[in-house]
């Protein structure tokens, strides 16, 4: 296993689906990039804790096949909210984008 340093975390695959989270010295910003890339979504820090935290945790990993009721682990969500305190909610808001609406083709020398 790779030694975990300060300001790192990390998520590994334990097998069967389950996924193991280990942070040491880490922000909560940082944890929300790590959910943020596993879950493929958008996940924003609104806790305004800005300390460095130790932590570990298990949790099943988001695409497999069992269910929280079948594996000795709990799903993100739940683990989050046991071991952390933090609560992970979906939210609907706005979303910066920039649209074409029109293009036009200009003719070019040959």
């Amino acid at each position: 296993m790779i030694p975990l340093i300060e300001g790192q975390i990390m998520a590994t695959a334990e097998g069967n689906g389950i996924n193991a989270v280990t942070g040491r010295r880490v922000t909560l910003t940082q944890l929300a990039e790590l959910l943020e890339q596993e879950m493929g979504a958008f996940v924003l820090d609104k806790t305004g804790l800005t300390g460095k935290y130790y932590f570990g945790f298990k949790c099943l990993q988001m695409n497999s096949p069992l269910q929280a009721s079948d594996a000795d682990v709990p799903d993100v969500f739940t683990a989050l909210q046991e071991t952390l305190g933090v609560k992970l909610q979906k939210e609907k808001g706005p979303v910066e984008m920039m649209i074409v609406d029109h293009l036009e083709t200009v003719p070019t020398a040959n």
